[in-house]
């Protein structure tokens, strides 16, 4: 009993560690997936993390509109995985394609390649 209120009480710790949406709430295959796999948790936080710094980076405003529409157009395509597979090759070419977005003026923003993300 001990051993398996230990399970669970981690289990109900690491649900919650995705950044960019509540665990709490994760209803569809693709939110229960993040929330339960520490790599997909991990790049979920990587892109979240990418694309709050390019929005907040000297991109310009075309740019900042051009990647909020291929940041929902992602979410769709992200949305439609049935596998862990999809799920993650998805996220490792947008958390990639997110430091590609050049800057206009001052430093390119920290970020987080996929490859340095990974158990």
């Amino acid at each position: 009993m001990k051993h398996a209120f230990a399970i669970a009480a981690l289990f109900a710790s690491f649900t919650a560690s995705a950044a960019s949406f509540d665990c709490h709430e994760a209803a569809t295959f693709v939110e229960k997936e993040i929330c339960t796999n520490l790599v997909l948790s991990k790049l979920d936080d990587a892109l979240a993390d990418n694309y709050k710094l390019m929005l907040l980076a000297e991109v310009g405003d075309d740019t900042r509109v051009e990647q909020k529409a291929i940041q929902r157009a992602w979410l769709r395509v992200r949305n439609a995985c049935t596998d862990y597979a999809c799920i993650e090759k998805s996220y490792r070419k947008r958390v990639d394609a997110i430091c590609d977005v050049p800057v206009l003026e001052g430093p390119h923003p920290p970020c987080a390649m996929a490859e340095s993300v990974d158990w």
